[in-house]
């Protein structure tokens, strides 16, 4: 694989396209999520993420 398409690949798995940029939805989240720094904004995507993202059971420690 090329690094050109590789690139490409990645900017297609990680870059919203201009429908999600232009949906209401994202744009509400967006605001909500931004602090009034950078630090801020930082923890309150973290803080999001650990609320809603589930990651795969390999990841979970198992006791």
């Amino acid at each position: 694989m090329s690094i050109l398409s590789k690139i490409t690949e990645i900017k297609r798995e990680f870059c919203p396209t201009l429908g999600e940029i232009d949906n209401i939805k994202i744009q509400r989240l967006v605001n909500q999520l931004k602090g009034d720094s950078e630090k801020e904004t930082l923890v309150n995507i973290l803080e999001w993420e650990d609320k809603n993202i589930r990651y795969p059971t390999e990841r979970w420690i198992v006791s």
